[in-house]
Parts: C-alpha cells; sequence; structure tokens
C-alpha cells in the first residue's frame, strides 16, 4: 500500500555507493492506482488512534452518539 506519492517502497542495500546507485536504478516499481479518500473522520478504518494520549490516558474514552 502506498499511501501517497513520493513514499519510500524499498531500500537498495550494496558495498558501494556506485553499486547502490546502479542497484537502484535497475528497480522498477508497478502500482495500481485506487480512488482517493479524502474522508478525515475518526470512524475511518485506517485512521491512527495512539494507545495513549497526554500522560498515558486512553486516547479513546468511548464511541457512539453522546445524545
Amino acid at each position: 500500500h502506498v499511501p501517497h506519492r513520493g513514499w519510500f517502497v524499498g531500500v537498495v542495500v550494496a558495498e558501494t555507493l556506485e553499486a547502490a546507485r546502479a542497484g537502484a536504478a535497475a528497480v522498477r516499481i508497478t502500482y495500481e492506482a485506487e480512488p482517493h479518500d479524502v474522508l478525515l473522520t475518526a470512524s475511518h478504518p485506517e485512521a491512527y488512534v495512539p494507545e495513549s494520549a497526554n500522560g498515558g490516558f486512553p486516547a479513546v474514552t468511548g464511541y457512539g452518539d453522546p445524545d
């Protein structure tokens, strides 16, 4: 999954800088475009929720409609 343009998708390790550059130049990446998703909602399935926040308190204390 590549979340946006410019995202790193691999790494090349070599014994010399020249070999690393040659290896990186040989890499070809192909991917399939997906429709963009710009909805910023807390219920989004890929929304980041930290385990804790501000002094170790739970980041999420409840879900649902407060009314």
